[in-house]
């Protein structure tokens, strides 16, 4: 029990999510990832990382450049969900 109660202490109060953010046409975006899976936060919708959120956080975005927010949205997950599996 105390062995436990010590990796509790140790490991269990550490958030293993890492977040990194980003402006979109002057909209702030957040991707958060914990093991490798991550979600994008925008105007306080969580969107997921498939093609569809993205699909759905480049309408709410909603600027002209939308084709080109897709690639840069989901560098934006790379570098979170990079530093999720480093942890």
């Amino acid at each position: 029990m105390l062995v436990l109660s010590t990796f509790c202490l140790t490991f269990c109060t550490e958030d293993p999510e890492e977040c990194t953010a980003d402006e979109f046409c002057s909209e702030p975006v957040t991707a958060c990832c914990t093991d490798g899976t991550c979600v994008y936060e925008y105007d306080g919708v969580e969107y997921p990382d498939t093609d569809q959120g993205l699909s759905d956080l480049s309408d709410a975005i909603g600027c002209a450049a939308r084709v080109d927010l897709i690639p840069s949205l989901k560098a934006l997950a790379l570098s979170a969900k990079a530093a999720s599996l480093n942890r």
